[in-house]
C-alpha cells in the first residue's frame, strides 16, 4: 500500500502550496491553487463579518489541497500515488477548472477581508448578506470539481493497480 502524505494545517506551508520537505517542483496548477487556498483560508481566519460564508469556503479550498497534497505527493525527492499521472489531460483540464474556482473564491474573500475602519466593516457586513448567493454558488462550484477530481484520481489508481496486477500475474 502507498503511503501519503497529508497537511493537517496551513501553517506548514509555503507561499507556492509546498512544504519544507518538498524538493521536487509542483506543477503551475498545483502551485497556484496552493497559494490561492493559503490566502482563502488566512483570510477566512481574519474575517469576521462573512465568517460563516469564508469558513465554508476555507474548509472546501483546505480539503481540495489536502486530496491534491495526498496524490501528487513529491515529499523526499520521489514521486508517489499518481504522480506519474501529472500529464494526464483528464486531471489537467481539471486542474485547470479548479484553479479558475479558486481564482473566483479567492477574490470572492479578500473582497471581504480588507482591513478597513469600523464603518467600512459594518457596510461589508451588509454587503456580505447580497453576497450571501456568490459564497454557496462558489462553494459548490469547488465542491463539484474537488467530487470530479477525487473520481479522476481513484480511476486513475483503480487503472495502476490493474496494471501492476496484470504485470505480477504475467510474471508468474
Amino acid at each position: 500500500m502507498a503511503t501519503a502524505n497529508r497537511t493537517e494545517s496551513t501553517d506548514d506551508l509555503k507561499a507556492d502550496g509546498s512544504t519544507p520537505g518538498d524538493v521536487v517542483e509542483l506543477n503551475p496548477y498545483q502551485r497556484d491553487i496552493y497559494a490561492m487556498s493559503k490566502v482563502i483560508v488566512e483570510s477566512a481566519r481574519t474575517t469576521q463579518t462573512t465568517n460563516i460564508f469564508c469558513a465554508a469556503l476555507a474548509k472546501r479550498v483546505f480539503s481540495i489541497s489536502n486530496t491534491l497534497r495526498t496524490y501528487f505527493d513529491t515529499r523526499g525527492g520521489v514521486s508517489i500515488n499518481g504522480a506519474n499521472f501529472v500529464n494526464d489531460s483528464s486531471i489537467i483540464e481539471c486542474l485547470s477548472e479548479l484553479e479558475a474556482a479558486m481564482r473566483s473564491a479567492c477574490a470572492l474573500v479578500e473582497h471581504f477581508c480588507k482591513p478597513e475602519k469600523w464603518t467600512g466593516k459594518a457596510l461589508r457586513a451588509l454587503k456580505a448578506q447580497s453576497y450571501q448567493r456568490e459564497f454557496v454558488n462558489c462553494e459548490a462550484w469547488l465542491a463539484e470539481l474537488e467530487t470530479r477530481l477525487a473520481r479522476i484520481i481513484l480511476l486513475k489508481f483503480l487503472l495502476e493497480k490493474e496494471q501492476i496486477d496484470q504485470a505480477s500475474h504475467e510474471e508468474i
